[in-house]
């Protein structure tokens, strides 16, 4: 892969500093100038590459009542009725629904 000669131009911003590098690492690691660096850089605790750590904190609670909810779900749908149901039982219920 063949890159034409461009003159780098890192501009100062407030909002993202140091966001200039972040724009030229995709280039650096298209001409391998990044290989061998994990040798020399650690990534922060819990960090894999791929999840931000803070998005697996804030989506570990969803999962874990979205698990909740499927099971109570399976357990209300694995209810049946053994018998029928009497009018009598029911229309109490009917009449104070309308």
């Amino acid at each position: 892969m063949e890159l034409d000669a461009v003159a780098p131009d890192f501009t100062p911003a407030l909002d993202v500093p140091n966001g200039g590098l972040l724009c030229a690492l995709p280039a650096l690691a298209a001409v391998g100038l990044l290989q061998g660096m994990e040798r020399h850089l650690q990534m922060p605790k819990g960090y894999d590459g791929i999840v931000n750590p803070e998005y697996r904190h804030l989506d570990g609670p969803v999962r874990s009542a979205t698990g909740k909810l499927t099971r109570r779900l399976a357990k209300f749908a694995a209810m049946t009725l053994e018998k029928p149901i009497e009018p009598k039982h029911v229309e109490p219920f009917v009449r104070n629904a309308t």
